[in-house]
């Protein structure tokens, strides 16, 4: 009797909760979803599944994220999130963030009165671009924590703020260049080469063994079992050559000159790339085959002056 069995991808989607996008950087409701592995026979389930992640999807701009569905404090009817504020579906979902929204709202406010109709006033400019410079950047403890002093600034001495400035103009700048690092290894892991492919694996794995059945000497246990190993060797080698070729020119023709025109740092794209080889979970599948090269792509960027072998251990160290 034949059997259909297997696996099948299961989901579930809790509800709608308010977050923000890391696409459009706004605050908007988020459908989640949670992805379940369940066996079947005959594509029917036998159990509600293993749970596997949840995701999210931004309902303006219809991205879709890895997200811990243990971050939000409950989870809306879509009927009921659609009669609902943004600031009400925070307050039921995620009041983290609503703190950090009537912060940046409040900061707005400080920076319009700090300006006084005074334009010319360099000291209310600055602080102005700061709070702008902060906006949506309150997903990490930096971020706050900067935002947190911001709202401080009229305690503060001129000493106290130029400090402060300081601090968060280097904040935003390290944001910048990650942001700019990231969306271009988006963009360019979709032209990532990936393995060598079908003729050179045939080429490698294949010629031994064509070789083995067109010569009758090697019709024996001994030379047949020594032609198979060898014939893997031979095929991992060729296969793992072709694939850093294959790569190496991608690196060369289109990673390095596009990154070039583009003003990216180098060194945020490694950095990060590292860190993505390191936390696979919730990676899309073509940024983390990216992410596997890491180490060659690093060589073949310092054969080329790109980064220095200073900067690559920083940013390693910085993930």
């Amino acid at each position: 009797m034949f059997i259909v069995w297997g696996t099948k991808h299961k989901t579930r989607e809790p509800g709608i909760v308010g977050d923000r996008c890391p696409t459009c950087r706004s605050v908007q409701p988020m459908v989640v979803t949670d992805h379940y592995e369940a066996g079947h026979i005959y594509w029917i389930s036998l159990t509600q599944g293993t749970y596997k992640g949840s995701t999210m999807r931004c309902r303006s701009c219809g991205g879709e994220f890895h997200c811990d569905k243990n971050d939000y404090t409950g989870f809306l009817p879509p009927v009921a999130a659609q009669q609902v504020s943004v600031d009400e579906l925070l307050q039921g979902t995620n009041p983290a963030l609503l703190e950090s929204v009537e912060m940046q709202a409040n900061l707005d406010l400080m920076a319009m009165d700090q300006g006084g109709g005074q334009v010319a006033d360099p000291d209310a400019q600055r602080f102005s671009q700061a709070v702008e410079m902060m906006r949506g950047r309150d997903d990490d403890e930096e971020g706050k924590a900067l935002m947190l002093r911001l709202e401080q600034w009229q305690t503060l001495d001129a000493a106290g703020r130029t400090q402060l400035l300081e601090e968060v103009e280097a904040y935003g700048d390290q944001a910048h260049r990650a942001d700019a690092a990231i969306a271009f290894i988006k963009q360019m892991s979709t032209s990532h080469p990936g393995y060598a492919g079908c003729v050179a694996g045939f080429l490698a794995f294949g010629a031994p063994l064509l070789l083995f059945a067109a010569v009758p000497a090697t019709h024996d246990w001994l030379w047949g079992s020594l032609l198979v190993v060898a014939a893997l060797i031979f095929g991992f080698v060729i296969m793992n050559r072709a694939s850093h070729a294959r790569i190496r020119g991608w690196v060369e023709r289109k990673l390095i000159p596009m990154g070039d025109q583009r003003g990216v740092d180098f060194t945020y794209l490694i950095g990060i790339l590292y860190h993505l080889s390191q936390n696979k979970d919730g990676v899309d599948e073509k940024i983390r085959d990216m992410s596997q090269n890491v180490e060659l792509i690093t060589a073949i960027l310092i054969e080329h002056g790109r980064i220095e072998v200073e900067q690559e251990e920083a940013s390693l160290r910085d993930v």
